[in-house]
């Protein structure tokens, strides 16, 4: 898999490349029964199986952080999809703002073999969507719940992440700080853990991969940067490994990263 890391700022012509899009509306349509989404055939269900769509071309543009993109690129790695991870300072991005759909990162530029390019924003939508192009959201109602139910739960753990770095001062962070490890972490990561035992393991869904695995990881990770003992659950270190063995280019992105605070 290749992925083009580019860091906008000694390339400022890269801006002018992006072309002036307008946001579309993404419609889901779930299935009143039986599966969500696709149908899938019984080895599917069974396997797990990468849809291709080699025709396409991605390129996701946010920050140089892990943030909100990081599921979104953890999907592409993941599935061994080449993709253009164009990350844009500070300066670069007032001059980029005005040509993006919603004034904000992250967001997806997908190319098709035409050339017609099309943009899309949101993160968790970007992520729903590509996730559910490659057939990990899960193959029925109850599968599909299972994994939004741990999207949710990842996004409580990332608010209070979120509000400790972006703390108004020094004293607010260690007071959100203390408050993550003593309290707040170990209700939700026992939560988390309650989840995956009850699948029967290792994944979300038990014996077979989907996004839920991937974005945990980089819940994980948050959790990590603030105390890494908080991860010493023997549930989370089955689950990574089983993810890093499904999905080899994960620790081979992981050891290449670029290293950020978000």
């Amino acid at each position: 898999m290749k992925i083009k890391v580019k860091k906008v700022g000694e390339h400022v012509d890269d801006l002018k490349s992006i072309p002036v899009v307008r946001p579309i509306v993404c419609r889901t349509e779930i299935q009143p029964r039986g599966g969500i989404y696709l149908k899938q055939s019984a080895d599917q269900i069974r396997g797990f199986r990468v849809q291709k769509m080699s025709q396409d071309k991605y390129k996701l543009v946010y920050f140089n952080a892990r943030g909100r993109a990081e599921p979104i690129r953890f999907l592409f790695v993941a599935l061994d999809i080449p993709f253009e991870d164009l990350r844009v300072g500070k300066t670069e991005w007032q001059e980029l703002k005005h040509r993006t759909p919603s004034k904000k990162l992250p967001y997806l530029e997908i190319t098709s073999a035409s050339g017609r390019a099309i943009c899309y924003d949101e993160s968790m939508a970007i992520a729903r969507m590509v996730a559910r192009r490659h057939n990990l959201m899960g193959t029925t109602d109850e599968e599909y719940y299972r994994v939004e139910r741990l999207i949710g739960q990842c996004a409580d753990i990332d608010q209070l992440f979120y509000q400790i770095h972006l703390a108004s001062s020094k004293h607010e962070a260690g007071r959100l700080t203390t408050n993550f490890i003593s309290k707040k972490a170990p209700e939700l990561l026992e939560l988390i853990a309650q989840s995956l035992k009850a699948s029967g393991g290792p994944y979300v869904l038990g014996d077979r991969p989907s996004f839920g695995d991937l974005l945990l990881l980089t819940t994980l990770d948050h959790v990590a940067d603030i105390d890494f003992r908080l991860l010493r659950r023997p549930c989370f270190v089955t689950h990574r490994e089983a993810v890093f063995r499904m999905f080899p280019k994960l620790p081979e992105y992981l050891s290449k990263r670029p290293t950020t605070v978000l």
